[in-house]
């Protein structure tokens, strides 16, 4: 085995585990949503939690849960990893449930490193657009702040 290789594979054990398990296929997340913002009424402090649920399998739906609702499935529509040299690395998916119904598209982002963000657009009801932020505490890797 090569130094390099020694050295690679050193950096790869030395890894936090317990963030990547939390995406495992079938795991479920729970997100706290901190912050929300009203169209562009300033920001306000906001306690709302989410689930994600992690497909089973990669051509399955991500199901989300909002509290007293019922749970919707979202299509994964990008799953980008961190470029290479990043400061901070962290995967990001985005995920997308459309409602012809009700005119409504709610997109959720969250990162590997713990951060979430929602945003919903229903443009006849007011407010129109809502985006809240958060984090996935159990996607937050050991020693890593916000």
């Amino acid at each position: 085995m090569t130094a390099f290789a020694r050295l690679s594979l050193a950096a790869l054990c030395a890894l936090p585990l317990s963030p990547l398990a939390a995406q495992t296929p079938g795991a479920t997340l729970t997100c706290d949503l901190t912050v929300v913002c009203l169209g562009v009424a300033p920001c306000r402090d906001w306690d709302q939690s989410i689930t994600l649920e992690v497909p089973a399998h990669a051509d399955a739906a991500w199901v989300v849960t909002w509290p007293g609702a019922q749970s919707a499935a979202y299509d994964l529509v990008a799953d980008l990893p961190a470029p290479e040299g990043s400061l901070r690395p962290a995967r990001i998916r985005t995920l997308v449930h459309a409602a012809a119904d009700t005119q409504a598209v709610q997109i959720v982002t969250l990162s590997d490193i713990g951060h979430v963000a929602v945003t919903m657009h229903q443009p006849h009801v007011t407010p129109p657009v809502v985006t809240a932020g958060g984090t996935c505490p159990a996607l937050i890797p050991e020693g890593g702040g916000e």
